[in-house]
């Protein structure tokens, strides 16, 4: 699976090396890594201040990151793509971003996991392992999927 993630992503540096499309990647990664900065807090203080397991902050501070990232991708990242901002279209999106961005947890989740409970990782380590993981698989389904971003004409 990892393979084939890894050959899509390639195939899609192709397609989208232009100026615009390589930009907009730097753009996505940005909010993503701000997203991943406040989860990371967030996942921090449930475990360490508010003794929440691990697993249930992680899924907590994951869909606080989920919220903050659609809303960033949407004015920022994606902005340039022409979709509706109908309330219902926007809902649509919204749920499909949540969609993809809860496998993204489960792939991530399953990750930390493993890492946390099988190889004893500590799990702040483990928590940005499995969400790197995760990153590269909601990227390539969001250009594809949520924001329909096409090759561009030659």
């Amino acid at each position: 699976m990892a393979n084939l993630a890894g050959q899509r992503l390639i195939r899609l540096a192709h397609q989208y090396g232009s100026k615009r499309e390589i930009f907009r990647f730097i753009k996505y990664a940005f909010v993503g890594s701000m997203g991943l900065f406040m989860a990371m807090g967030i996942l921090w203080v449930l475990v360490e201040y508010l003794g929440v397991l691990y697993i249930i902050a992680s899924l907590i501070a994951g869909e606080i990151g989920i919220t903050f990232n659609f809303f960033w991708y949407e004015v920022w990242a994606f902005r340039d793509v022409k979709r509706s901002f109908a309330v219902s279209q926007l809902v649509v999106r919204w749920l499909k971003f949540n969609l993809v961005r809860a496998t993204g947890i489960g792939i991530s989740m399953g990750i930390l996991t493993l890492l946390v409970e099988i190889f004893s990782v500590h799990y702040f380590v483990a928590n940005i392992i499995g969400t790197v993981v995760a990153i590269v698989f909601n990227y390539i389904i969001s250009i594809g999927w949520i924001w329909r971003i096409t090759r561009p004409k030659e």
